[in-house]
C-alpha cells in the first residue's frame, strides 16, 4: 500500500527524493518495485501544482514512451489536464484510467464494484489495486471533477467502449486459438492503446465523436 504524506512540506520532500532517484537512473525506475514514476503525478495533484505536474508528465512521456501505465497515475493525470483546460486530452486519460483498471472509476464514484472474470486474470490484480488505493488522493478531487468524471463515464460513447472491452475479454475466456481469437486479441490491445479505427462500437449514441478524436 502506498503511504502518501498529507503535510505539504513532506509531500515536497517526497517529490524531490523521487525526482532525484528517477533522473539519476530512469531505467531503474522501470524495475524499482515501487513505481516512483507513477507516484509523482498524484503527489503534485495533492499539492495542487498543475504546472509542475504537467512538466512531470511531459518528462514521463519522453522517458517511458512504451510504459503501459498505471490507473492511479492516469486518473491524476486526467484531473491535472482538466484543471489546465485541456479537456480532450483529459478525456483520453479517463478512458486510459478505465481500461487500466475497470473497477477504479466505479470505486471513485461510490458505485458497486462489478463482478467480472478475465482470461488474463487481470481483474484480480485490478481488485487488489482498489483494495490498496491511497484514500488521501480522494480528498484532493473536487466535487466538480467527480461530476465531470461521472458524466464522461456514463456517456454513451465511453459506455460503448467499456462494454466492447468487457465483451471481447469475455469471449476470449474459452476461445481456442485461431483467426477469431487473433482478431479479438488485436481489437483488445488496440482498444487499450485508444486506437478505435475499424472497431465496431455499434452501441455508441449521438454523442459519439469521430474515431480519430481519441487517437
Amino acid at each position: 500500500m502506498y503511504h502518501f504524506p498529507t503535510d505539504p512540506k513532506k509531500i515536497k520532500q517526497r517529490i524531490r527524493r523521487y525526482e532525484r532517484s528517477l533522473r539519476k537512473d530512469p531505467i531503474h525506475g522501470l524495475r524499482d518495485g515501487y513505481g516512483k514514476r507513477f507516484l509523482l503525478g498524484p503527489l503534485y495533484l495533492m499539492l495542487g501544482n498543475v504546472q509542475d505536474a504537467l512538466e512531470h508528465y511531459k518528462w514521463y512521456q519522453n522517458t517511458y514512451p512504451r510504459d503501459s501505465g498505471f490507473a492511479l497515475n492516469f486518473l491524476c493525470w486526467s484531473i491535472i489536464l482538466y484543471r489546465y483546460g485541456d479537456f480532450e486530452e483529459a478525456e483520453k486519460k479517463i478512458i486510459k484510467t478505465m481500461l487500466s483498471n475497470i473497477f477504479l472509476i466505479p470505486f471513485l464514484l461510490g458505485h458497486e464494484i462489478p463482478s467480472l472474470d478475465s482470461w488474463e486474470n487481470r481483474y484480480y490484480n485490478e481488485l487488489t489495486e482498489i483494495e490498496y488505493f491511497p484514500h488521501e488522493i480522494l480528498d484532493h478531487i473536487t466535487r466538480e471533477e467527480t461530476e465531470w468524471i461521472k458524466t464522461l463515464y456514463n456517456s454513451s460513447r465511453i459506455t460503448a467502449i467499456r462494454e466492447k472491452y468487457i465483451e471481447i475479454d469475455n469471449q476470449l475466456e474459452n476461445l481456442p486459438r485461431g483467426k477469431k481469437r487473433t482478431k479479438l486479441c488485436d481489437e483488445l490491445y488496440r482498444i487499450r492503446g485508444l486506437d478505435f479505427n475499424g472497431i465496431d462500437f455499434s452501441e455508441i449514441g449521438s454523442d459519439q465523436t469521430s474515431d480519430n478524436s481519441t487517437n
